[in-house]
């Protein structure tokens, strides 16, 4: 009886994927994992020594050295008004993201991890073009699929509408 009972809380990982949401916004990234919530916080900044050409600081540590640091090495913000506009630097940055909130919760899964399966917004004045560009930055920071979402719509669902429904609503994204 008691086999059986855990039977039906036992999951195979390599068939449910785990789900992550991303708001890669312009001051701030978010990055939420479905059942735990926000678990990544952090300012869009990257910092680039262009000596050695890697990526040395991330998030709040290179915001708070930004102004101060010498010639070669830059502060950049890979995100300009909710579109990607230094795709390396976009990689890079949620490589990091990555590493530190969601592999974390991945450890519990012992042989095969499942894939994880991204969900991203885009302002609604991205061009195709600029969605690819983002699904493209999730895929070689290591998502296996990616969804694509309108911000105004994910804040609608957000709230609680019905985003299927024939009813008109008023969602302002300030």
């Amino acid at each position: 009886m008691f086999i059986i009972s855990n039977l039906k809380n036992f999951r195979i990982p390599f068939f449910s994927s785990f789900k992550a949401y991303f708001d890669l916004g312009t001051t701030n990234t978010r990055i939420a994992i479905k059942k735990k919530g926000v678990v990544f916080r952090e300012p869009t900044y990257l910092g680039f020594n262009a000596k050695t050409k890697d990526y040395m600081f991330f998030g709040e540590e290179a915001k708070t050295i930004q102004g101060k640091t010498p010639d070669f090495l830059s502060i950049i913000r890979p995100i300009t008004s909710g579109i990607l506009a230094d795709f390396d630097a976009e990689v890079e940055y949620l490589r990091y993201g990555i590493n530190t909130a969601i592999k974390p919760y991945l450890e519990q899964f012992s042989f095969i991890k499942p894939p994880i399966h991204a969900v991203a917004t885009t302002p609604s004045i991205a061009t195709e073009i600029e969605m690819k560009a983002i699904e493209e930055a999730l895929q070689k920071s290591g998502a296996t699929q990616v969804t694509i979402v309108e911000r105004a719509l994910a804040t609608a669902a957000g709230c609680g509408f019905n985003i299927f429904s024939h009813d008109p609503q008023l969602v302002i994204d300030l």
